[in-house]
């Protein structure tokens, strides 16, 4: 649906039923906002194109890669940057807690995570907007910690 046909829809909508504005806005928004969230891709999702947005949990850079885990209230996707964004990510580097936008493509992982359940697929990907910086937090912000 192309974004003039949405706007359309929303219109001859509101004329006839103010409720179904919002809920059309909403959904166009989240469509174009994200694809997927980060507690839904799974192994039969491999090879789709998807964009994802989150904040930045943990970075791990190994040398010409760097794997990132992005987080939303659904769960944990992991993100494979490969050499050619690494430039990018070297003048623009990524910190936790960052919001981030990804587009890229489903992959089945060679190292298969069990205590998450997107642990079997990574997103390689393709391009990213970081949407907004944070100062590092005093603590960190997870479910399974101690502190």
């Amino acid at each position: 649906m192309s974004i003039y046909n949405a706007l359309f829809k929303i219109i001859r909508c509101q004329l006839a039923d103010k409720s179904c504005t919002t809920y059309l806005c909403a959904s166009i928004v989240i469509k174009m906002f994200r694809t997927h969230t980060c507690g839904q891709l799974r192994l039969a999702d491999k090879d789709s194109v998807v964009t994802l947005a989150g904040w930045v949990q943990t970075v791990r850079k190994f040398g010409s890669i760097t794997f990132v885990d992005l987080r939303d209230r659904y769960g944990i996707t992991q993100l494979l940057f490969s050499e050619n964004l690494n430039a990018e990510l070297d003048t623009n580097p990524l910190g936790r807690e960052f919001v981030l936008q990804v587009t890229g493509t489903v992959n089945e992982r060679s190292n298969k995570n069990a205590n998450i359940a997107t642990g079997d697929i990574e997103l390689l990907v393709t391009t990213f907007k970081i949407l907004n910086k944070s100062a590092t937090p005093p603590f960190t912000i997870q479910d399974d910690t101690d502190g």
